[in-house]
């Protein structure tokens, strides 16, 4: 079973006791993030990309 990074950010965000605030602040960092590459399955998803996605430095 292949899990897409929308999924599983949909099981994160929907776990009890988070803070109203706390959600908005996690959707968001997310919605950009998923917008671009939410339909890819997780198992792509690789500190490279992410570090590109956010214009970090390679560490």
């Amino acid at each position: 079973m292949t899990i897409s990074l929308a999924s599983l950010s949909t099981t994160f965000l929907s776990r009890p006791g988070l803070a109203p605030s706390t959600l908005r602040s996690y959707e968001s960092v997310l919605m950009p993030l998923l917008s671009e590459y939410g339909r890819w399955p997780i198992a792509l998803m690789s500190r490279e990309v992410l570090t590109k996605y956010l214009e970090l430095p390679n560490l």
